[in-house]
Parts: C-alpha cells; sequence; structure tokens
C-alpha cells in the first residue's frame, strides 16, 4: 500500500480545513491531517459516501483499504 499522502487529490489540498460531507450526531468519520511547508490543515470526512463529493471518494477508498486489512485479522 502507498501512503495516503500520496492519494490526497489536488482538489482536496486546496480546499480549507473543516467538515466534508454532512456532520451528523454520531461523529463517526475520518479525521485526516497533512502539513507541507509550515502549513497545516485537516478535514473530517463523514463516512456516509452518499455525502461526500465524489471528486474525493477514490481517497475514502484508499482510507478504508487498511482498515479492511485491519478488521480481517
Amino acid at each position: 500500500m502507498r501512503p495516503i499522502a500520496n492519494s490526497l487529490p489536488q482538489a482536496l489540498l486546496e480546499t480549507k480545513s473543516g467538515f466534508i460531507g454532512t456532520t451528523d450526531t454520531n461523529w463517526s468519520g475520518y479525521y485526516i491531517e497533512f502539513a507541507r511547508n509550515g502549513e497545516k490543515k485537516f478535514w473530517i470526512f463523514d463516512e456516509k459516501r452518499r455525502d461526500v463529493p465524489a471528486e474525493f471518494l477514490p481517497l475514502l477508498d484508499e482510507i478504508q483499504k487498511p482498515i479492511r486489512l485491519l478488521n480481517a485479522q
């Protein structure tokens, strides 16, 4: 598996820090933090794929791969 940082789309890097998708009351989702050249950004992705813009779904697939492997053990 390649590092998640290599999978970050340019559109995400150009997106301000914060929530991506619809936040809900169970707070389930994925927290991503990225730092480069002294600038730090973060995003919290909703776990519900239908609430996340399509351009970020391949990234969610990459995030879920190692999680599935861990859960399979």
